[in-house]
């Protein structure tokens, strides 16, 4: 196994912490990579959150979702986030849904390619609206193409 690879420093976002750059929940699926435990949603979030080995691992699960959610025949950004990331406590879909479009140049209803440079821009802003742009220094564009590259195999 894999050397765990975690930033666990309390003042880090979320998805930095936990190799996690979309924040996906713990829903008992066996990811590649996956971390033995998970971080408790707390007072912000219901549930509990995903920790991944590296942070391509984390990547490699974020690519994978968004494309299972294309196969299920969600094939856009505003079909996918409201399923990614449902209006509640937690998030605001419709302001995710624009910062997004806003960071791709993607439109809402534009079907997605899943093409290396799609997933990479599109990574790159669910990563950004999770956790802020200092997460981005954290989830670089080589660990995100690592991780897209991963998934594929």
């Amino acid at each position: 196994m894999d050397e765990l690879k975690l930033d666990s420093s309390k003042k880090r976002p979320r998805n930095v912490r936990n190799n996690n750059p979309g924040n996906i929940k713990d829903f008992g699926i066996p990811w590649e990579g996956k971390a033995k435990g998970n971080d408790p949603g707390g007072d912000v979030a219901s549930g509990a959150f995903e920790i991944f080995q590296t942070p391509e691992y984390g990547v490699r699960a974020l690519a994978r979702d968004i494309k299972t959610k294309g196969k299920r025949g969600l094939k856009t950004i505003q079909d996918i986030l409201p399923v990614y990331a449902p209006n509640g406590k937690e998030n605001n879909t419709e302001a995710y849904i624009r910062s997004v479009e806003s960071q791709t140049g993607i439109g809402r209803d534009t079907p997605l390619t899943y093409s290396d440079e799609q997933m990479l821009s599109l990574i790159r802003a669910m990563t950004r609206h999770e956790g802020g742009k200092e997460s981005l220094d954290y989830f670089n564009d080589s660990i995100i193409l690592s991780g897209i590259r991963m998934e594929k195999k």
